[in-house]
């Protein structure tokens, strides 16, 4: 019954709730023609982070799949080339519903599965704490459905994956805790190590917060020590999650550290925007908001109840101080916490201390099937106490109503749990009150929800409008050539016209919207929009889609782009200089033509050394270079020039161009260099004629090698770095994990044998 329950709850959001009206993945859009697109007629919007990033990624993984692998690890249509592994979570066990035809639906099960997951372990986190199955229920449906779930849901299910894991780590933690063996250190292991495989680490970052304060809070006030075996396979357990993710995540963890978004960030970045104050907090809750605050009232008209349990008192205090403490650090700078934390070692690794909310959310859920329990649970409390929690509960209830102003049916469920409550302090039917109370809960986040601020679409097919355009373009770029994009923001367009819309297509592209772009890569591309140097991580996350005036073409000709593609209501020919030339205009979209572009491979017959790099790339941007003879480097290297007859000049020809291996073939009437212009990174190799060459960094970001004179064949291939010493490691952690399961099951054995 408990499965069903959490199975019904995910179902429930994922095909009712997340979309623009009731059931609109059967009936059609449900959007309000007389509202403007992508808006619903209760003013929610279209989620950006599902339509502009999550969704193209998937079909992106599916097409990987199918063909044989080819694009797992390495796309050419991102940035100029950039490595896939450290942002699709390709080991995560819902990946695979990328195979589905239908992706709408394998996005909507993707959603209800992670739900479901993190229902089911915060359900057996609150039987493991000895709670009655209406408290664990309603504490379910608190999580499940609470503020943080459903805004990760709607707003990124990407970062909702790993959600459901902390739930899950926190109930191994509590087994290991009361139980001891090697069985829940190994499941502890286990559901960080899928934490990890979801690909955001963000938060299983805040999931070993929990768990080590978990325990932390246990040695401390517990009066039945913490045994020594117990704190080493919990040591153990930390140590062995990362080790089982290694095959995936060691190759993400070597992608981060080379990519822009790597080391501590500033204070603008941690907090870029407005950050959430008490007042703004306040205010949201007052507008029922779900986005980035974690109440939600009627479950925390039971919270009010938690700490009147003796049996459970303890645990109900460590969940209270976990609120108080992430529900500080949520208000950022607002209080001192914050700034002790973020020097803490990791304290500054991410963004946006509104997500805080995620840790508070979990506690007052816990609290709330706590408060459950207190006033309804199967150990009978004396009528003092039970009073005292009716009586918490009933001030709850008043003072939302006076400050917040409750509506009429949280009026009405409000009293029903003071009611629930009184009818279990003086009477004998307990049972029956808990699951009036459970019906309570399921009511008001079913009922009575949060306001999630987006919503998805019934169907996808808006982002396909610009097909035959985009069409075009791949048959005009072929292998030697890109595009670049410009638009005010996806939303204007109805996700048809963004950054992933030429991944969608198939067409090479100069920028796409990715987290973690090279260390080179966001420099190179603030110079292009701006022509400021690179300072902040900030830049790249809110940069110009549109045309700014300081932007310099030139590095459009340097990085191959051939053809520009504007949204017309955002064009500026006058930006873009003499030379680029319109081609077509069609659908709102106008396609200039850059003749002055360089292919992607070429043969140049020199180089030249330019330091340090920040002045190689205001040298590129600005001076007047023939790029079709020169290319710049930042350190001699190893075999010289040749001198070229007048008049000639190399070809290059892609004899194969798949994502990780490319092979070309060069003539060059003398000894020079090969440029192609795809992003350099150090987990390519290269041969030219079967002998393998060093890769060298030139013009700022892309890649070189020497070429000889005459006809050579040179070969490009992609390995993640780590892949293979994280698969080591991996293959080492599942026999630790192995032997793990096998002396946990020899202990139960021995002892039930014993007791026998």
């Amino acid at each position: 019954m408990p499965l069903l329950v959490v199975l019904a709850a995910g179902a429930w959001f994922a095909f009712v709730r997340a979309g623009a009206v009731p059931f609109d993945l059967w009936v059609g859009d449900g959007l309000d023609t007389a509202q403007p697109p992508l808006v619903a007629p209760d003013g929610r919007t279209a989620s950006h982070d599902l339509y502009a990033y999550f969704l193209p990624q998937m079909i992106q993984l599916r097409r990987a799949l199918v063909a044989g692998g080819s694009g797992l690890f390495w796309s050419p249509l991102l940035n100029a080339g950039q490595p896939l592994y450290a942002a699709q979570g390709l080991l995560y066990p819902t990946s695979l519903l990328a195979l589905l035809p239908d992706v709408d639906l394998a996005v909507r099960l993707a959603i209800l599965l992670n739900l479901a997951a993190g229902g089911l372990f915060f359900y057996l986190l609150c039987r493991e704490m000895s709670l009655g199955v209406p408290a664990a229920v309603a504490g379910t449906l608190a999580f499940e459905l609470g503020n943080s779930a459903i805004a990760l849901a709607s707003w990124a299910p990407q970062m909702l994956a790993p959600y459901p894991w902390m739930a899950g780590a926190l109930w191994c933690t509590e087994r290991l805790l009361r139980r001891g063996g090697t069985r829940p250190a190994a499941g502890l292991a286990v559901m960080l190590c899928l934490g990890l495989l979801a690909g955001y680490p963000q938060t299983v970052f805040f999931t070993y917060q929990v768990v080590t304060l978990r325990v932390a809070w246990e040695v401390l006030t517990s009066r039945h020590a913490v045994t020594r075996r117990a704190l080493l396979a919990f040591g153990g357990a930390l140590a062995l999650g990362p080790a089982l993710a290694a095959i995936q995540f060691l190759p993400n963890a070597m992608s981060a550290l080379g990519s822009a978004r790597s080391g501590p960030l500033t204070a603008a970045e941690l907090m870029p925007g407005q950050v959430m104050t008490l007042t703004g907090w306040l205010g949201q809750l007052a507008r029922r908001a779900a986005h980035g605050q974690p109440v939600m009232l009627v479950p925390l008209f039971l919270a009010a109840a938690a700490l009147f349990a003796p049996r459970w008192r303890r645990v109900a205090a460590f969940h209270l101080v976990l609120a108080v403490l992430y529900g500080a650090l949520m208000l950022g700078p607002a209080t001192p916490l914050y700034g002790l934390y973020t020097a803490l070692p990791g304290g500054a690794m991410f963004r946006l201390p509104q997500r805080f909310a995620w840790i508070v959310s979990l506690a007052l859920a816990t609290l709330c099937a706590l408060g459950v329990e207190a006033l309804a649970g199967r150990t009978r409390l004396g009528r003092l106490a039970t009073t005292l929690a009716v009586a918490a509960s009933a001030l709850a209830v008043l003072i939302a109503d006076l400050t917040l102003g409750l509506s009429p049916s949280e009026r009405v469920l409000g009293a029903a749990v003071v009611a629930c409550g009184a009818f279990a302090a003086w009477t004998p039917q307990r049972s029956a009150a808990g699951v009036a109370l459970a019906v309570v809960i399921a009511l008001a986040v079913g009922l009575v929800p949060m306001r999630p601020t987006l919503f998805e679409l019934a169907d996808s097919e808006r982002l396909w409008r610009h097909a035959d355009t985009y069409a075009r373009l791949r048959d005009w770029t072929g292998s030697q050539f890109r595009i670049y994009q410009a638009f005010r923001n996806p939303g204007a367009s109805g996700f048809a016209f963004m950054h992933k819309t030429a991944l969608l297509h198939g067409v090479r592209s100069l920028h796409d919207n990715e987290p973690q772009p090279g260390g080179r890569w966001a420099p190179y591309m603030i110079k292009l929009w701006t022509g400021a140097e690179y300072r902040s991580i900030n830049q790249w996350y809110y940069q110009p889609w549109t045309f700014a005036p300081g932007m310099r073409p030139q590095l459009l000709d340097v990085a191959a782009v051939r053809f520009i593609v504007v949204a017309a209501s955002v064009d500026r020919p006058d930006v873009l200089g003499s030379g680029i030339h319109l081609v077509e205009e069609a659908d709102g979209l106008r396609i200039y033509e850059n003749p002055d572009a360089q292919p992607r491979a070429r043969w140049v017959p020199r180089v030249e050394i330019v330091t340090p790099p920040t002045r190689l790339l205001e040298h590129l941007a600005t001076a007047d270079l023939d790029l079709a003879t020169v290319a710049l480097v930042e350190a001699p290297l190893a075999g010289g020039p040749g001198i070229a007859p007048s008049g000639t000049t190399g070809t290059v020809v892609f004899e194969r161009d798949d994502p990780e291996h490319v092979e070309l073939q060069v003539t060059a009437p003398a000894p020079g260099f090969l440029v192609l212009a795809d992003q350099w990174n150090p987990g390519w190799s290269a041969t030219v004629d079967g002998r393998p060459v060093s890769i060298e960094r030139a013009n700022y970001a892309f890649r070189l090698l020497p070429v000889p004179a005459g006809a050579s064949r040179v070969a490009f291939r992609y390995r993640p770095p780590g892949l293979v010493a994280g698969g080591a490691l991996t293959g080492g952690a599942l026999l630790v994990l192995g032997a793990m399961l096998w002396g946990g099951r020899r202990a139960a054995f021995g002892s039930s044998s014993a007791s026998t």
